[in-house]
């Protein structure tokens, strides 16, 4: 009896051919990843992080063949370290955010502050 026939849940192995396209694939998504955060495209990079990640546990429910996990493991600490850059940066947008946010509010209590003090002059 074949092992996906013992486990109905556990895929049947794929050919390492297509292994290693899934994961040139997931490879591409993670420079594409890299490069837009570095444009700061945030919308593109919350979208592309979700199909990445997708594709990842996809991925990783497969038995990956003896001959190309080493490369893959590489692979993934490279993809780690890319990771931990972009979440950095993704930091530094966020703290950008929140600094303008508050500059706004000041600007917006300081309008309601000049405009009553208008309304008062005129009363």
């Amino acid at each position: 009896m074949s092992e996906s026939a013992k486990n109905p849940e556990k895929p049947a192995p794929e050919p390492a051919a297509s292994i290693q396209q899934q994961w040139q694939l997931i490879q591409q998504m993670s420079q594409q990843l890299h490069n837009l955060t570095r444009q700061k495209a945030w919308d593109q990079v919350a979208t592309l992080q979700k199909k990445r990640e997708l594709a990842l546990e996809s991925f990783f429910k497969n038995d990956i063949p003896a001959e190309l996990a080493a490369g893959i493991a590489e692979d993934v600490r490279v993809m780690l370290e890319q990771e931990q850059a972009i979440r950095d940066e993704v930091q530094v947008h966020q703290s950008s955010l929140m600094k303008e946010s508050v500059h706004l509010k000041k600007l917006q209590q300081r309008g309601r502050s000049y405009l009553a003090m208008s309304q008062l002059k005129h009363d």
